[in-house]
């Protein structure tokens, strides 16, 4: 969900202007599971793709 709050961080700032509308995202380096996603940013950021390699760790339901 933190990805999301942050494109739409560089949606609403006018941010995505200076990185562009693809760009890879690299995050767990700290973890030792390193990851890049891709990510791409349609309409003016109401549609925001996230791409890559997965692998589900957890699987569950969250009921509130």
């Amino acid at each position: 969900m933190k990805r999301r709050f942050k494109q739409a961080f560089l949606v609403k700032t006018s941010r995505l202007q200076e990185i562009g509308t693809r760009y890879t995202a690299v995050q767990g380096q700290e973890m030792g599971r390193d990851a890049r996603l891709l990510v791409s940013v349609n309409d003016g950021g109401s549609r925001i793709d996230i791409g890559g390699r997965a692998l589900t760790l957890v699987d569950g339901t969250i009921e509130a």
